[in-house]
């Protein structure tokens, strides 16, 4: 069976994410949190109630009620008040509205990954705020099974939350690109641009083959000139910077969790020598292939469940 590829799902799974923590949040009253940043991405669902957040280096007080869902892909520091008592909560299979306030549960991600990371962060905004009329009926389903998790633990489900985490960040980052996919630029967007998504998809696919413009031009079904403007335009890079970034990306996360030699990663990426890859790598990666293996070879964190406040 052939392996489907998809691009999007590659570069989520190049930023090897950790589920950090899962856990709630139960503000009455007056109450306010502030929350450091930790440079994780941080998700907030709102269970009942209704509460303020305030983001670093955005201007204006985000209002939050019951069913709103947020998303800081830079896990910039933030706080949340309390705004009153209202009854109002999301609907989810078993349990009621047994907390006054605010309450909300929350998630966070680490991105153990550096470079990709920039890849990830630099299409996106410090906030995502998806109102609770804009969730559909997918996401909502699994923000309730999440929430019976963190509400009703059993066992396993500790495992179940850092599922349901990943889940839940993949279905509104879906959101958002449906939503600013004709005004935005970035890979993430040029995913909904039926010639360009085929064009990644290939590179994704074969990201060792020997790819000239013209050859991903034709797989587009465009011609080589209007391929490299229309690219460019909407990815924001040029396709062979596009191609060179990933396969670096790919090597990076090799070179980390193998102990595969340097000149065979160089081979299996298109690279006729080794001191050719490492210039590339190096420029790109910011180390020398050897010491780039020797930094990021470091155990990631476990996810746990827990509770703030």
């Amino acid at each position: 069976m052939k392996q489907i590829i998809d691009p999007f799902s590659e570069v989520m799974s190049a930023l090897d994410l950790v589920v950090q923590q899962v856990g709630s949040v139960s503000l009455a009253g007056s109450t306010s949190l502030r929350f450091p940043d930790k440079g994780s991405i941080k998700f907030l669902v709102v269970v009942s109630g209704q509460g303020s957040l305030i983001v670093g280096g955005v201007p204006s007080v985000i209002t939050l009620e019951a069913g709103d869902c947020v998303v800081l892909p830079r896990g910039t520091a933030h706080s949340l008040t309390c705004r009153c008592v209202d009854k109002s909560v999301i609907s989810y299979p078993e349990g009621s509205n047994d907390h006054a306030g605010c309450f909300l549960v929350s998630g966070e991600l680490l991105l153990m990954s550096s470079h990709a990371e920039a890849m990830f962060r630099s299409v996106l905004p410090p906030l995502i705020h998806r109102r609770s009329r804009e969730v559909h009926h997918g996401l909502t389903m699994t923000l309730s099974r999440l929430i019976n998790e963190v509400k009703h633990p059993q066992p396993g489900s500790a495992l179940m939350t850092q599922c349901l985490a990943t889940i839940i960040l993949m279905q509104i980052l879906r959101c958002h690109v449906e939503e600013f996919a004709i005004t935005s630029v970035g890979w993430l967007f040029a995913l909904a641009d039926d010639a360009m998504a085929v064009a990644l998809t290939r590179i994704h696919e074969a990201p060792g083959h020997r790819w000239s413009l013209q050859e991903l031009a034709r797989h587009a079904g465009l011609s080589r000139s209007t391929f490299a403007k229309r690219f460019k335009n909407i990815v924001g890079v040029t396709p062979m910077e596009y191609l060179t970034r990933w396969r670096m990306i790919l090597a990076g996360a090799r070179l980390t969790s193998s102990s595969e030699p340097v000149s065979r990663i160089a081979s299996s990426f298109g690279y006729e020598s080794e001191n050719a890859f490492g210039k590339v790598f190096r420029n790109i990666m910011g180390a020398s292939p050897a010491k780039y293996r020797r930094a990021c070879r470091k155990r990631a964190p476990r996810g746990r469940i827990g509770h703030v406040a």
